[in-house]
């Protein structure tokens, strides 16, 4: 499937961004550093983890006894996330309340930071005693999340003749990235530029998504099928050009592919210079934890 991007659609939260991006810059210029940590929370692979709360765990229960399990998610990645935490326990263990629970967490920005995190509590019930037994819990999570890569590409028609302005720049074939704040990334980015018959220039960009988390990727608001993510959007953030951004495909099965082309055509470029390229993927993301316990009887 082909998707075609307007070239002039511009994301609010984006602008938002520049302006304060520019904003910060100014503020450092004038003798503050700690502005430009903020800018950095687009980092690392992890989306929501999963912490056990061992500090009410009896060491001890009787059969038939109450006790209660606290699980903390905490949210390490870039996105605000909605979805749902089960808990699968050993025969012997039965929950005298519900074994999953919605969740809703607020993820890292460039305005707030830290440690977005909430408890969760669920009532287990020992129905049947063994002495010295260790006991394993699956805690799993299924989430909504979103990967926003924001890659430096060189625009620069003839590679050969380099101008001795300061926004010139020599195109790399393939850009590596690192982590984006979120278990799902860009890995690379492969840039060309094709003069045509017409005497204008073609633009392919090549994308790979790449799962560098622990978990199952599905397609947004799911926890089954197929291995999907879904192309939101492609835009360069300071580029003006006209047309649009074809890319295909924008519903991606990592199972078989992990690779994203868009095309660009027909664009007159003049001089060579540097624009920032937003990707925006969207999908589910589903993780499963392994917990043991110590359950002696009293």
């Amino acid at each position: 499937m082909k998707m075609k991007f307007k070239t002039k659609y511009q994301f609010k939260f984006l602008l938002v961004f520049l302006l304060l991006f520019f904003l910060l810059t100014s503020c450092t210029q004038s003798g503050s550093n700690e502005p430009t940590q903020n800018l950095n929370f687009r980092k690392g692979t992890e989306g929501i983890i999963v912490k056990i709360f061992t500090e009410n765990l009896p060491t001890k229960v009787s059969q038939d006894e109450i006790f209660p399990l606290t699980v903390i998610l905490e949210n390490k990645g870039s996105a605000d996330s909605t979805g749902t935490l089960a808990i699968t326990t050993a025969p012997q263990i039965s929950f005298f309340s519900e074994n999953t629970k919605k969740f809703k967490l607020k993820g890292n920005s460039l305005l707030q930071q830290g440690d977005f995190s909430d408890p969760y509590i669920f009532n287990l019930k020992n129905d049947l005693i063994a002495p010295n037994k260790v006991l394993t819990l699956a805690v799993s999570t299924c989430y909504s999340y979103e990967t926003i890569a924001v890659v430096p590409v060189c625009i620069n028609p003839n590679i050969d003749v380099l101008s001795t302005d300061a926004q010139s720049c020599r195109p790399s074939p393939k850009i590596v990235l690192s982590g984006q704040g979120a278990p799902l990334m860009v890995g690379t980015v492969e840039n060309s530029i094709t003069q045509n018959s017409e005497g204008s220039y073609d633009i392919s960009l090549t994308f790979e998504v790449r799962n560098s988390g622990k978990g199952i990727v599905y397609p947004k608001d799911q926890c089954s099928g197929n291995s999907g993510v879904t192309l939101k959007a492609v835009s360069f953030v300071t580029y003006e050009y006209p047309g649009v951004i074809s890319c295909s495909p924008t519903e991606v099965d990592l199972r078989r592919n992990s690779r994203i082309k868009c095309t660009i055509d027909d664009v007159k470029i003049q001089g060579a210079f540097i624009t920032p390229l937003l990707i925006n993927l969207g999908y589910s993301y589903s993780d499963t934890e392994l917990i043991n316990i110590n359950v002696q009887p009293k």
